[in-house]
């Protein structure tokens, strides 16, 4: 790990294969049938991060901030609404979302350094999943004016909250992640020895007891999730001084690998193959990616997302901009199969699965993954039926 960290800290950010990346030129349609070409990195792409914590001068997101909001009980009305956000906190100062947007879309440490950011506050206290919902309503109901691409969301969510996220992605193209979305198809990882194998905490967490057996004792295994690098990413953390004012320290973040901090990650690569084609969905993203997956020497199933991300710039170079929506959007579901496969990992084993991030560093994550599994297991039987 501390080889790792001497690597990743190296001049300040990120590794040099994702700068260059980054340096690569991608060509789009705009909304007007004009064609402008643009560095891989995120330019153009809205992202909206559902969390607990912003800091709206915080230098990493410098003149890409297009909304701040938060969400508020309204007495007279008798119902959660979305207001601009005035600067108040609930309890104490919890910077989860600055964590959470840097690793996505930060101008030195995301995956997307130069995607716009809107950021929706929202606290622990009250009735969590009812200020989820009205968040993503209100996002229903004013797309026309803020043309989101991708919602970021790390924790979990009732079918009441899907079901309006559904809507959101059907009618206006624009597709939520949230943890429920990141476990079926993905797991955090981590590099080794020039591979991606499942995160330390979640080796960790395979050694409990009940958390991955079936009533039978069987273990239970997810081989059709893709380990995904995510773990030891360096980022901004937002603190208090003594004096109480705000700070930012870069940190090495070794043990961030939960879901809290994966999911933006994801969302990052995402926002990167949606500069390139803004049609294409979040289905297609996974195809693609199950097609470039390797088996590692655990035989766990694992990508390289940047590798992801190079082959369809690749293409993208191949086919004529006028094209590429169709190209992308519209392909065949090739997911490969794992002979003896295992039984997919089950609803309750995802559930303690985001519970038992507990060792990872901050309380804020922490608290995101312990409303993650409360969320589901609160509604765990209109999930079963929305299934």
């Amino acid at each position: 790990m501390e080889e790792e960290a001497k690597r990743l800290l190296d001049n300040g950010e990120l590794s040099k294969t994702l700068e260059e990346l980054h340096s690569k030129e991608t060509v789009t349609t705009t909304e007007d049938g004009n064609t402008q070409t643009s560095k891989l990195d995120g330019s153009g792409v809205n992202i909206a991060f559902i969390d607990q914590g912003f800091d709206r001068d915080m230098s990493e997101f410098e003149g890409r901030i297009i909304h701040h909001m938060t969400c508020k009980w309204n007495e007279n009305k008798g119902e959660y609404e979305v207001l601009d956000y005035t600067g108040e906190r609930a309890g104490h100062d919890n910077f989860h979302g600055n964590t959470a947007a840097d690793l996505a879309a930060g101008e030195k440490c995301g995956v997307a350094p130069k995607a716009n950011v809107y950021f929706f506050e929202i606290d622990s206290d009250g009735d969590y999943d009812k200020r989820v919902q009205a968040i993503l309503k209100y996002i229903e109901d004013n797309m026309g004016e803020l043309k989101l691409d991708i919602i970021s969301h790390s924790a979990g969510a009732s079918k009441d909250a899907l079901d309006i996220a559904d809507r959101i992605r059907e009618i206006n193209g624009c597709e939520y992640i949230n943890s429920q979305i990141f476990w079926k198809d993905f797991l955090p990882g981590r590099e080794i020895n020039g591979e991606t194998v499942e995160a330390g905490f979640v080796e960790s967490a395979r050694k409990v007891p009940g958390v991955y057996e079936d009533d039978n004792g069987k273990l239970l295994t997810n081989q059709n999730a893709m380990a995904i690098p995510v773990e030891g990413r360096t980022s901004i953390q937002v603190l208090k001084d003594e004096d109480g004012n705000t700070i930012e320290s870069r940190k090495f973040n070794g043990a961030i690998c939960g879901a809290s901090f994966a999911i933006p990650q994801l969302v990052g690569y995402f926002a990167l193959a949606r500069q390139m084609n803004p049609t294409m969905s979040l289905k297609t993203f996974i195809n693609k990616a199950r097609e470039h997956a390797k088996v590692n020497s655990n035989g766990q199933l694992s990508i390289n997302p940047i590798e992801v991300i190079e082959k369809m710039w690749e293409k993208q170079r191949e086919v004529p901009v006028q094209e590429q929506g169709q190209e992308l959007s519209h392909e065949p579901n090739n997911t490969p199969s794992r002979e003896n496969m295992t039984q997919r990992l089950g609803r309750e084993t995802i559930n303690e699965l985001n519970d038992t991030a507990l060792i990872i560093d901050t309380e804020q994550a922490i608290e995101a993954d312990r409303r993650t599994l409360e969320s589901i297991k609160d509604n765990d039987q209109s999930i079963q039926e929305r299934r």
